[in-house]
């Protein structure tokens, strides 16, 4: 208004005022004790309200305390099943392998690929069959992974005790009977007993001699938290339709 220019305008407006900072400053603290204010009448009021009603206090603390444990429990579900790495090597190099939009591939197919060198390893695992376990005069039913026979050298699986099987002595043409069992079948079938290594067990009637047991809290590779009890080389005895072309065998 008084013909100065804008520059000139703002630098007398600023010596006038004093600065800018200082009035940010001044909201600023104004702002905060509002705020804080504000928080404690709010809380004084939730207090006095609660306090007249002592079972709605109960009721309140005890449905906050519930939904954070809920909460909580999910959460670490949702981690161990869907989240948490699963136990290997290099779990961060890791693929699932899809033919033709199969979830399964055939025993001819599996070792094309594994002689292919188009990966570093491909391993195959089997959670379908069943076996029966002869433990003393009863038969129990168990659920094991059925693996190809390089599957311990390709993932590489921790072990606690004892050795996984080779590729050598684990191929399914040598109709192998070695096992690898879980540290929970371990200690609840065999007593942890660190002699169990080299013992027999009876399973479909036949002896697997044990080379090893996992490491604790091993996560399988196909998650949801599924631990099989005994780890066991894909083989005709187990699977008599092994050598079929195109017979859904494994996943990759």
């Amino acid at each position: 208004a008084r013909g100065m220019s804008p520059e000139h305008a703002r630098q007398a407006a600023l010596r006038e005022f004093g600065g800018i900072a200082r009035f940010q400053d001044d909201v600023r603290d104004t702002w905060h004790a509002s705020l804080l204010g504000d928080l404690r009448r709010d809380l004084r009021y939730a207090w006095r309200g609660l306090s007249r009603r002592p079972l709605l206090l109960v009721v309140s603390i005890l449905s906050i305390g519930l939904g954070v444990a809920v909460n909580t429990t999910v959460f670490a579900l949702a981690k161990t099943l869907f989240l948490s790495p699963p136990s290997a090597r290099d779990a961060g190099r890791l693929v699932n392998i899809r033919l033709a939009r199969s979830s399964h591939a055939s025993y001819e197919q599996w070792r094309a690929l594994s002689t292919s060198d188009a990966l570093a390893g491909v391993a195959g695992y089997q959670i379908e069959s069943e076996v029966n376990w002869l433990r003393g005069d009863a038969a129990v039913t168990l659920v094991p992974m059925l693996v190809t026979a390089n599957f311990f050298d390709v993932v590489g699986v921790p072990v606690g005790h004892g050795r996984a099987f080779t590729a050598a002595e684990a191929r399914a043409e040598l109709d192998p009977r070695v096992v690898v069992v879980s540290d929970g079948f371990w200690r609840s079938a065999l007593g942890a007993d660190s002699a169990a290594i080299g013992r027999a067990i009876m399973l479909n009637g036949r002896p697997y001699t044990i080379v090893g047991v996992l490491a604790p809290h091993i996560r399988g590779i196909f998650g949801y938290g599924s631990a099989p009890a005994v780890y066991l080389p894909l083989s005709k005895t187990l699977l008599p339709y092994l050598g079929e072309p195109g017979a859904p065998v494994v996943q990759l």
